[in-house]
């Protein structure tokens, strides 16, 4: 796996300690005791549930929780605008994921029949740091991009895999091809947002 840092030079919007450890462990404890309904894909007919493709849980968290997290988005906006060269309107309401083991993403791109999205965010509330033996750990769940190297006849077959870091906030182009890896051990909890 690759550190941010590797991403960040090629081209994707870095932010370590975007949501404090302090604050981790509070949004990690509210979507351990949320209910939870499945992740759904989007397809012509609509939201969809469709485990072939995505398997995981969206949790609940409390509006304080949400309402803190999306203003925490908002205040990067200019950032990712300039970072990215465009302008952004808005930010949707962030969704609160876990990836028990065996869920995954299959390889998509975020604004494939969601045309607006023109920055998508993933914050990591907890990583993979293989010196600590946390219960808050997790093992697989990687995501790894497609397509951020410069090689046109091999562009879309070498996926770079980001290591995770608790905390994390990593924004890319809504186009770039990304999967999430099937967890093998533990629960990935992440936020995910886009900006139109």
């Amino acid at each position: 796996m690759l550190a941010a840092d590797f991403f960040a030079r090629l081209g994707l919007f870095v932010y370590r300690g975007f949501l404090d450890r302090d604050w981790c462990g509070r949004v990690r404890a509210e979507m351990q005791t949320s209910s939870t309904v499945s992740a759904t894909v989007i397809h012509e007919e609509g939201l969809v549930v469709d485990e072939t493709v995505r398997r995981a849980e969206l949790t609940g968290v409390s509006a304080t929780t949400m309402s803190a997290v999306r203003e925490r988005l908002l205040a990067v906006r200019l950032q990712l605008e300039n970072h990215f060269q465009v302008e952004l309107r808005d930010c949707v309401p962030p969704q609160f994921l876990l990836y028990r083991e065996g869920d995954f993403y299959v390889a998509h791109r975020d604004n494939g029949l969601a045309k607006e999205r023109q920055i998508s965010i993933v914050v990591f509330v907890n990583g993979i740091d293989p010196h600590r033996q946390e219960s808050n750990r997790y093992d697989g769940g990687t995501l790894t991009f497609y397509g951020l190297i410069d090689d046109d006849h091999r562009r879309t077959a070498i996926g770079l895999p980001l290591l995770p870091e608790e905390g994390l906030l990593i924004a890319f182009r809504s186009h770039l091809v990304h999967e999430v890896s099937p967890v093998t051990h533990g629960v990935r909890y992440t936020v995910v947002s886009w900006f139109l």
